[in-house]
């Protein structure tokens, strides 16, 4: 994760609607990014000490449900899932429990645990899906679901990414309006920058760019008569540039 969610976005989608040929533009040459850097590796999780794994007391308010749905557990190292605050939250009807149950299921481990989520999201949603296919849940989120989310669930969410990397927990805050759905901003694999982005990278002209084929695609922005083109391969690596162009700070996501 790089950046604000709001700033991303909004960037994305005018990257998104540009295009740049490599060697044509209306006047100005266009520079090309180069990187020499390999494809980073995967990091590990790495468990967190600021978490607990006293359980809350039991409730029947769903904005204290969704903090009693999990714990963190020091000595298993690993997101623990109670059975019964799932049951309370079948039990409220509440659709908004939709994201947060679907979130876990990423993380169960047990069988009780897996099927509980299962049977709640199952009784909520008409799907059979496993309690833990989240790629399936997931994806029938972004098709069927438009509800609103919990008031807490930026802090919840924070609290359930914390486990992974503490520095995830500065994305997600209470009362600060989003244009996307936060249950949208899903984990990628690795900590905080385990990917490195392209940092005001190193430039060449396009006529200098002999390693590249002539219809290999580019991410490419102009602004103030100056043009940058990104290729589609280094951005695969490293899946966000930041840099200056014409001046103003462009930050390009991928």
């Amino acid at each position: 994760m790089h950046g604000h969610p709001r700033a991303i976005t909004a960037l994305a989608l005018v990257v998104g609607a540009i295009s740049l040929v490599i060697g044509c533009g209306s006047g100005s040459d266009a520079s090309l990014v180069s990187d020499e850097t390999q494809a980073p590796a995967i990091s590990t999780i790495a468990p967190s000490t600021d978490s607990t794994s006293t359980p809350a007391s039991p409730s029947t308010v769903p904005e204290e449900i969704l903090d009693e749905l999990f714990v963190f557990s020091e000595d298993e190292h690993r997101v623990v899932v109670s059975p019964q605050a799932v049951e309370r939250a079948l039990a409220t009807g509440d659709r908004r429990f939709l994201p947060p149950l679907v979130e876990l299921t990423r993380w169960v481990l047990l069988f009780h645990e897996r099927n509980a989520v299962q049977t709640a999201l199952h009784e909520l949603t008409g799907q059979s899906y496993e309690g833990y296919d989240f790629f399936n849940w997931y994806s029938w989120l972004g098709r069927n679901y438009e509800g609103p989310e919990f008031e807490n669930y930026p802090s919840w969410k924070a609290q359930l990414y914390n486990h992974i990397d503490p520095r995830f927990a500065k994305w997600f805050h209470d009362g600060v309006e989003s244009e996307i759905p936060l249950w949208t901003a899903q984990w990628g694999g690795v900590k905080s920058d385990g990917i490195p982005p392209l940092d005001n990278p190193r430039l060449i002209t396009a006529g200098e760019a002999i390693f590249m084929e002539p219809d290999e695609p580019v991410f490419g922005v102009s602004i103030n008569g100056e043009a940058r083109a990104y290729p589609h391969r280094f951005m695969n690596w490293h899946e966000m540039a930041n840099d200056v162009v014409g001046g103003k700070p462009v930050t390009l996501a991928y």
